[in-house]
């Protein structure tokens, strides 16, 4: 028996109308009646009565149609259910900047596990605008960056926020004092990679006060570029400069005083951690996928406080 012959029959007990029920398959009316006409044949039994001023079933028709509904709808079900286990089979490339590692990513993942037991996922890591850019050339299908992207088809989600600050060595700056943003830029200031949004960031911050050389200090040797955020900390809890990072990095440094928050009296901005996927993506887990992120989110903002992370 082909199913959507009954499929067919569905439709014309709706519709009860032949060129209607061709124009919703997508067929032509001959081939309605066709299929109509098979099904009599298989069951030996007329499906509806001719000649009738309206469409009317036979008693066969009546007791065929819950029949035949159930065996579609169960078809449609089962079409649906591959389509997602196909899916689920496929890799989801998902990539991250270096602070969702360092956050809720132990948490996000256990909560994947539980909920999405049967995912396969790839994470990598890299900066934000190598991951906007592996976004848009469909290298990835899901992106956690500084945002939101103004990327036409991209769709955004905020996840969370990260407060900034100015970390320094307590044993090699003065942590107590207040400080205002002329005297910072006389500091020896560890800048981002040039091209990535902390080192923007970070210009407009300096140049919003009216200063436009960073770094301005008197000394010569200059510590900017820095690609790896291990070496950006190491470069802090050595003593050879300050940096605008997010504090939860360095939350244990703070908590033993190795490391401070300088009191600078101009604030950084809070940056917010966006979710970003294709508008044309299509794959049922990423909604799912942002939803689990948030959570974790909520969850390390509830460990941390919000001097370190807010929902």
């Amino acid at each position: 028996m082909n199913i959507r012959f009954l499929e067919t029959f569905v439709w014309l007990c709706r519709l009860q109308n032949f060129n209607a029920v061709a124009e919703k398959l997508h067929t032509t009316q001959p081939s309605v009646s066709q299929r109509i006409a098979t099904l009599e044949d298989l069951f030996r039994q007329k499906l509806y009565v001719r000649g009738a001023r309206q469409f009317e079933l036979t008693a066969a028709g009546r007791q065929l149609l819950p029949y035949a509904e159930q065996i579609v709808e169960l078809t449609n079900d089962m079409q649906r259910n591959l389509v997602f286990d196909d899916e689920e089979n496929s890799v989801l490339r998902v990539g991250i900047i270096e602070f969702v590692t360092l956050s809720f990513l132990p948490e996000f993942v256990r909560l994947i596990r539980e909920q999405e037991p049967n995912a396969a996922l790839n994470f990598s890591t890299e900066t934000s605008p190598r991951l906007v850019d592996a976004l848009v050339q469909d290298e990835l299908d899901l992106a956690f960056v500084w945002g939101p992207m103004n990327e036409p088809n991209v769709h955004n989600v905020r996840v969370c926020s990260f407060p900034l600050a100015w970390l320094a060595s307590s044993t090699h700056f003065d942590c107590d004092t207040p400080l205002d943003v002329v005297e910072l830029s006389q500091l020896p200031i560890i800048m981002n990679r040039p091209g990535t949004s902390g080192y923007s960031l970070i210009r407009d911050y300096f140049t919003s006060h009216g200063i436009q050389n960073i770094p301005a200090s008197p000394d010569p040797i200059s510590l900017n570029c820095s690609y790896s955020l291990a070496t950006a900390l190491q470069l802090v809890r050595t003593g050879l400069g300050v940096m605008a990072i997010p504090p939860f990095v360095m939350a244990e440094e703070i908590a033993r005083k190795q490391v401070c928050i300088l009191p600078v009296a101009q604030s950084l901005p809070t940056i917010d951690l966006t979710a970003c996927a294709r508008s044309s993506a299509g794959r049922r887990l990423i909604p799912k996928l942002v939803t689990l992120a948030k959570q974790a989110a909520v969850q390390f903002a509830n460990d941390t406080g919000d001097t370190f992370c807010r929902v």
